[in-house]
C-alpha cells in the first residue's frame, strides 16, 4: 500500500484541509498561531502534502461582530493561490452571533443582478475582511491579490467560512477580471437569498460540500427539516428548544426560511456516519457531524493533529 504523502488528493480534500488548519490557536495570538498554520502546512502526510506555503497573513478583523480569520496560501507545484476563512470560534459568543442574520441586503459584487440579498452581518464581515492588511508585510489584501491576478484563485471555507466564501469568491472575481477562480465551502449555512444563490450558481465556479446529518447546512433555508426529519438524530427535547429559537429569530427580524436559498449547480453530499457513542448529548452529536475532521474523514482524506479524532471514525459502515 502506497503511503500517505505518495497519494494524490482532489481540490475539494486539499481545500477541506485547509479549512482544518484555519482553526489553529483559536484566540490565541497572531504571532502564535501563523506558527501553528505554517507547521501544519508543513505536514507532508496530509492531503496538501507540504506543497502550500503561507504567503499572506493570518490577519483578523477586531469588529464587534468577532474576530474573523483569513490567510491566503500557495500551491508551490501549480503556483495556484487560495484564501482561506475560518469558520465559527465555538468559544466566541460573539462568533455565534455573526451566524444569525438579522435582515438581508444588496450583494455589491454581483454585476447587474439586483435581486441578489445576503445576510447583513455577513455582508459586513466580508468587507471587514477585504480592508485588511498582512500584519507582517503592511500589504492590503486587495494590492496582493491585483500582484499575484495573472493565475488560478480559490477560495475555500468551513461552517461560518463557508457561508463567507461564496461572497467573498464573487469579491475575488471582480478583482481578477477572468474566470479561472472556485470556492469550495464546506458545511456552510445560507448566504443569502435565492437572487444570490443563483448568481453563485449562474456566475461563479463554486462547489458546495455537506453532510446530510450535520444541522448547520440547513440555517436558514431548510431549519424545518432538522425537526423534521431528526438531524443529526431524533432528540424531541433539543429540537422542541431549536423550533422556539427559529420562531423567536422569525418574530424578531421578520426573517423566514423561505427568504434563503443555498447554490444548487454543484452539490456535494456526503455519505454520512452515525455518532454511536453511548450516552452522549444532542449537542455532543451535532457538534461530532459537523467539526472538520469528521468531514475530513467523510471526503476520505486524512484528519489534521490541531484536534482529536472525529468521533465518527468508530462507526459501522
Amino acid at each position: 500500500m502506497s503511503s500517505a504523502s505518495t497519494l494524490t488528493y482532489s481540490n475539494a480534500q486539499m481545500m477541506m484541509t485547509l479549512c482544518a488548519i484555519s482553526y489553529a490557536g483559536g484566540g490565541q495570538e497572531l504571532s502564535s498561531i501563523k506558527g501553528q498554520i505554517k507547521s501544519e502546512l508543513s505536514k507532508q502526510h496530509y492531503a496538501t502534502g507540504g506543497d502550500w506555503e503561507l504567503v499572506w497573513g493570518p490577519a483578523r478583523t477586531t469588529d464587534t461582530q468577532g474576530s474573523n480569520l483569513m490567510f491566503i496560501t500557495k500551491q508551490r507545484s501549480s503556483h495556484v493561490f487560495a484564501v482561506v476563512l475560518r469558520g465559527t470560534l465555538w468559544s466566541s459568543i460573539e462568533s455565534w452571533v455573526e451566524d444569525v442574520p438579522t435582515s438581508l441586503v444588496d450583494y455589491p459584487w454581483a454585476e447587474a443582478d439586483h435581486s441578489a440579498k445576503v445576510s447583513r452581518e455577513f455582508l459586513d464581515t466580508v468587507k471587514n475582511l477585504v480592508a485588511l492588511n498582512d500584519p507582517g508585510t503592511g500589504i492590503s489584501f486587495s494590492d496582493f491579490i491585483a500582484e499575484n491576478k495573472d493565475t488560478r484563485w480559490f477560495v475555500t471555507g468551513h461552517s461560518q467560512g463557508g457561508g463567507l466564501a461564496p461572497m467573498m469568491h464573487g469579491y475575488l472575481a471582480t478583482l481578477l477580471g477572468h474566470s479561472d477562480s472556485a470556492s469550495f465551502t464546506f458545511a456552510a449555512p445560507t448566504s443569502g437569498n435565492s437572487g444570490f444563490a443563483g448568481f453563485i450558481d449562474e456566475h461563479l465556479n463554486s462547489t458546495r460540500t455537506r453532510n446530510p446529518h450535520d444541522v448547520v447546512p440547513y440555517g436558514y433555508g431548510d431549519l424545518p427539516d432538522i425537526w423534521e426529519i431528526g438531524i443529526p438524530v431524533k432528540s424531541i427535547f433539543a429540537q422542541g428548544g431549536i423550533m422556539l429559537a427559529v420562531s423567536y429569530w422569525q418574530n424578531q427580524y421578520g426573517l423566514k426560511p423561505t427568504d434563503f436559498a443555498q447554490p444548487q449547480k454543484s452539490v456535494v453530499t456526503l455519505s454520512p456516519r452515525p455518532d454511536q457513542r453511548p450516552d452522549v448529548w444532542y449537542e455532543q452529536r451535532v457538534e461530532s457531524q459537523h467539526i472538520s475532521n469528521s468531514y475530513l474523514l467523510l471526503m476520505d482524506a486524512p484528519q489534521v493533529e490541531l484536534s482529536a479524532p472525529s468521533p465518527l471514525m468508530n462507526a459501522v459502515v
